[in-house]
């Protein structure tokens, strides 16, 4: 696979890396990717979500809110999710 679809899947996997780092029990990983969040959609949040194929405010919005759960709620999600991000790999 290469062309355009290809490089957008990389970037999704970027945006599902901040994900996991924001889920995991490594306070390093989860300090860094809050940071990355931040506030608001800085430029480099709204590139890697345009060049993802994603609405960098929606996502924003959404890691905002995962960034306000509790650590445990936030492992709880992605235990939920992570079947769906294994099939997205796959396909």
């Amino acid at each position: 696979m290469s062309g355009p679809v290809s490089s957008e899947r990389l970037w999704q996997s970027v945006v599902i890396k901040v994900i996991r780092d924001l889920c995991n029990d490594n306070p390093h990983d989860h300090e860094s990717a809050e940071s990355w969040v931040g506030s608001y959609p800085n430029a480099d949040f709204q590139e890697v979500c345009h060049l993802a194929g994603l609405d960098s405010h929606r996502t924003h919005t959404t890691l905002s809110h995962l960034c306000q759960l509790a650590p445990a709620d936030r492992k709880r999600l992605l235990d939920k999710f992570t079947p769906v991000l294994r099939n997205r790999r796959a396909a």
